[in-house]
């Protein structure tokens, strides 16, 4: 397959689908002798919030990983608007984690010797469907909402980790992506800033978008519609 006439696919696919992504029995082992998941069950519709919950070890950042297109898994089956993506390329994976996601990483993943304002936009470099223009509107109201549109012309060494954090939380929703993926993005805020960040997650389930949050504060779990642990390698409800 075509990798670009793949994403198109994906495009039709995922715009007709309320269900969003399955994965069904996925099996995931790094030493071929203890699966981190195992056998493990999940769905996301269009405008869920899902939070996953849970302490270092358990296996939340492979899930992502996985649901990411960022890492393959043994055995099992993933679905993205219905299409089965097993067999992708990794051309083909890197276009569709451009087009579809957003990510907020655990470690932020800024360039630091760069401003913070070139760092927000750098998804734009690879999105030439959308007009500068665009970029500029959401850039400057989402950097707004995050109280970071002081510190756009700094460059981001300079910042504090929770700056950086809601740098990080601005350039991940600066195209709109369909799917957020939200690794630990309150880990590094003060009580404030990361209820400004919940409101604005909570903001962007309702336009529709669908977030997919790993999280070890409960507190902060709780806002999302539905609430996973990962018991043994596989999802359970938190609550049970």
């Amino acid at each position: 397959m075509n990798p670009r006439a793949g994403v198109d696919a994906y495009t039709y696919l995922i715009m007709q689908n309320e269900l969003l992504i399955e994965l069904i029995n996925i099996v995931k082992s790094y030493d071929g002798k203890r699966n981190i998941l195992n056998g493990l069950n999940f769905s996301l519709q269009r405008g869920d919030f899902v939070a996953i919950l849970g302490e270092s070890g358990v296996g939340k950042s492979t899930l992502l990983n996985i649901v990411g297109l960022f890492d393959g898994f043994d055995s099992g089956k993933y679905y993205l608007g219905g299409f089965d993506v097993t067999k992708n390329h990794d051309e083909e994976n890197a276009l569709v984690r451009n087009r579809y996601f957003g990510f907020v990483f655990q470690l932020y993943h800024l360039i630091p010797n760069i401003t913070v304002e070139q760092n927000i936009t750098m998804p734009f470099l690879y999105a030439s469907a959308v007009s500068s223009y665009e970029v500029m509107r959401w850039k400057m109201g989402i950097s707004k909402k995050l109280r970071i549109d002081n510190l756009l012309g700094s460059k981001v060494d300079m910042l504090s980790g929770g700056e950086k954090q809601r740098v990080a939380i601005a350039r991940s929703l600066l195209l709109s992506p369909q799917i957020l993926i939200a690794d630990e993005p309150t880990g590094s805020l003060d009580d404030n800033n990361a209820e400004i960040v919940i409101d604005i997650f909570g903001e962007y389930k309702n336009q529709g978008h669908s977030i997919i949050l790993v999280t070890h504060n409960k507190q902060i779990a709780e806002c999302a519609d539905k609430v996973y642990s990962i018991k043994d390698g596989v999802l359970v409800n938190a609550n049970e």
